[in-house]
């Protein structure tokens, strides 16, 4: 679909939007932020959630919303993920649920649609690196690479665009990264990467040397986004470095962290012991965790969601595979929500392909779909942690509390002695 079928069909679905019709962009917005969200479509989200907190409260109290977003790329990036395999497929994909779950207001929305219909904006393809500004005309200014050769000069009134277009752009990121590659105070004084240009970043968003000692210094920025080499991205430990909302919730946060470790520092000066502040949090943070095994007996109870998970999955691929046409699929796919309604499904779809000339059965299908997700094997306790970069309000909480009593009865302590 061009871009301009794909704004005149933005506009129509607008104008269904605002009569109380269901869109195919609002079904793949919902969609995409059920994704987002950590669950799949629900009538009353806040009842799901709660219910979910009620089963897996060590996993999953404190962390909906933009503590899922933006560690949810995590695992798909780590360094032991991508040497096997390129993720590039994968955040095409990715890129694209980004800019769909945060698209414009849908008034904006119709509004740019307009903007394409009348003739007044244009989608161009080019690099970044062949803007300018074109003095002589007094607009910005783009070259573009033709098919068949030479260049093309386009010459556009206005442009919309990030502050920071790349990482490369960040001066303190690329001073930081500088400093890691060089030793400060020997060969093993260094900013700890993940992989090679990417920093490695503890809980809190902390810098910390190569041998895991934690620096008072923390980012907010794009050095958490990772970095593209070889053919896929690696290191993403949080995926939203301009989004307003995930802004919000960072900035309470980390001024909760702020204040914590002022007070903690200042209660080391006063009583005159030599304490780093961020160490001690992350003790008080660590000794707050839940043990190996009540994190493990919690995994464990969704097993058989999983096992759903990937009957379903391997339903609609088999749906997918031996449908007719759309309409068909859609038909078929409706079956997907219960066990007895797919294996009547299944059922039919064979005794329909039964006379068919087909390279594989609809149940030898299915079962090949279903095993390539393999057996149940969930991550462990520090491998699941990890992934939060951010503290949840609740940790913080714990951590407050638990300073302020050990340091409130150490000082009754010392009064009643």
């Amino acid at each position: 679909m061009t871009t301009a079928a794909r704004m005149a069909a933005y506009r129509t679905q607008t104008a269904r939007h605002r009569i109380g019709e269901v869109t195919e962009i609002g079904l793949i917005r919902a969609g995409y932020h059920a994704i987002f969200e950590g669950f799949g479509f629900e009538n009353i989200p806040d009842d799901a959630h709660a219910k979910l907190v009620d089963r897996a409260p060590l996993s999953r109290k404190g962390r909906e919303g933009w503590l899922v977003r933006h560690s949810a790329l995590f695992d798909v990036t780590h360094p032991g993920f991508v040497k096997d395999q390129s993720n590039r497929e994968f955040f095409r994909n990715v890129e694209e649920l980004i800019l769909s779950f945060s698209a414009s207001p849908v008034a904006v929305q119709d509004l740019i649609a307009q903007l394409f219909s009348l003739g007044v904006a244009t989608h161009v393809v080019g690099e970044f690196s062949d803007i300018e500004y074109d003095n002589e005309h007094s607009k910005i200014a783009l070259n573009i690479t033709l098919d068949g050769g030479g260049n093309k000069r386009r010459r556009f009134d206005a442009m919309f665009a990030s502050k920071t277009i790349t990482s490369h752009a960040d001066v303190l990121l690329q001073d930081i990264k500088s400093k890691a590659m060089e030793a400060t105070e020997g060969d093993e004084a260094k900013v700890k990467l993940f992989s090679e240009g990417v920093l490695k970043y503890a809980k809190g968003r902390f810098l910390q040397t190569s041998d895991g000692t934690l620096i008072h210094a923390t980012d907010a920025g794009l050095g958490g986004r990772g970095d593209d080499a070889k053919g896929y991205r690696v290191g993403m430990q949080w995926t939203d470095a301009h989004d307003l909302a995930s802004s919000a919730n960072w900035a309470a946060t980390a001024s909760r962290t702020l204040v914590l470790l002022s007070a903690m520092k200042a209660d080391g000066m006063k009583t005159g012991y030599d304490s780093s502040p961020v160490q001690d949090l992350m003790k008080i943070y660590e000794e707050s965790l839940p043990t190996d095994k009540a994190f493990d007996e919690e995994v464990a109870s969704f097993e058989q969601d999983w096992l759903e998970l990937v009957e379903k999955k391997g339903f609609l691929d088999t749906c997918e595979h031996f449908a007719k046409d759309a309409d068909d699929y859609c038909d078929l796919a409706g079956n997907a929500f219960g066990h007895n309604s797919r294996q009547k499904c299944l059922s039919r779809l064979a005794e329909r392909h039964h006379s068919n000339y087909k390279l594989e059965g609809v149940y030898a299908y299915n079962l090949k779909r279903r095993n390539e997700a393999g057996v149940y094997n969930p991550v462990n306790k520090k491998q699941f942690f990890r992934r939060f970069v951010d503290f949840t309000s609740g940790e913080l909480e714990h951590c407050w509390n638990n300073w302020w009593d050990s340091n409130f009865l150490e000082t009754a302590a010392d009064v009643t002695a």
